[in-house]
């Protein structure tokens, strides 16, 4: 004599729909405004380096995600942001990166470094308007640094020069 059991079907789990997620992203993404997530207001990054040339330094914010990088010191006020503070971009740079003056409300200069030489120098002046001159460089870079315009010159830095940035430890 058998007996029969009644089985259940097996119930699905979440691990087999997960493919659906890699067919689906690239659409759910399309159109993705990084304003959207991060409104139109000025974002302010803990000091975590320094540009150091010779007896001078500049306190540096430091951007590492795209997010951070494409913001950068877009919506601060020039009365907001001292003399001696930037921002620095550690990212992932391509010959064809670009750097605007979108949103800002201040002029900057733009230093697009190759290990600790200036290999470049853009004055980038404020853009409120949908199209706004891009800058970049032919020069390779590995590092950008933002600061407001004129300090680049009131330090001495010109295309060429060695300066230190310096990275401070986290306590």
């Amino acid at each position: 004599m058998t007996q029969e059991i009644d089985k259940q079907p097996e119930q699905l789990k979440y691990s087999q729909f997960y493919w659906v997620f890699f067919l689906a992203f690239p659409f759910i993404m399309q159109g993705f405004k990084p304003e959207e997530i991060a409104p139109k207001s000025a974002i302010i990054l803990p000091i975590e380096a320094q540009l150091i040339n010779g007896d001078k330094a500049i306190n540096l914010e430091v951007a590492r995600t795209k997010l951070d990088i494409a913001r950068g010191l877009t919506f601060r006020e020039s009365k907001d942001m001292a003399d001696d503070r930037g921002m620095l971009y550690a990212g992932d740079f391509t010959s064809d990166t670009a750097f605007s003056g979108k949103d800002n409300k201040f002029a900057t200069d733009i230093l697009f470094f190759n290990g600790n030489r200036v290999a470049y120098i853009a004055r980038v002046e404020a853009c409120d308007e949908q199209r706004c001159l891009k800058h970049r460089t032919n020069q390779p870079f590995d590092r950008v640094v933002e600061v407001k315009a004129g300090i680049a010159n009131k330090l001495k830095i010109t295309v060429g020069s060695t300066v230190e940035i310096r990275f401070i430890p986290r306590r």
